[in-house]
């Protein structure tokens, strides 16, 4: 059985994913523009504090760019308008990853 199926095994397999996504030479030969990491804490908080939100990362877009990510629980409990469309320059991905629970 994939530990993914243990409810409490899903967070960590999506940041290990996520690391992986973002890691992997074969998603993308280009490394992550320096600055990234700085601009994504600048806006976590407030990403964070918004309905819905449950995580704020760093990934690539369908394009293989440099994005921010932004895990929701349920894309409905969200208001898109709300959600900016680029944060200095990089695009802002929403990704539906449902709610995470600690073990």
């Amino acid at each position: 059985m994939c530990p993914c199926a243990n409810r409490f095994a899903r967070p960590l397999c999506l940041i290990l994913l996520l690391t992986i996504t973002v890691a992997c030479p074969a998603a993308e030969d280009t490394p992550m523009p320096p600055g990234i990491q700085e601009i994504k804490h600048k806006y976590e908080s407030h990403l964070l504090a918004m309905d819905g939100v449950v995580s704020v990362g760093i990934g690539r877009d369908a394009q293989g760019g440099a994005a921010i990510i932004v895990g929701v629980e349920d894309a409905a409990r969200v208001d898109p308008a709300a959600l900016p469309q680029a944060l200095e320059g990089f695009p802002v991905i929403l990704q539906v990853i449902g709610s995470p629970r600690a073990q």
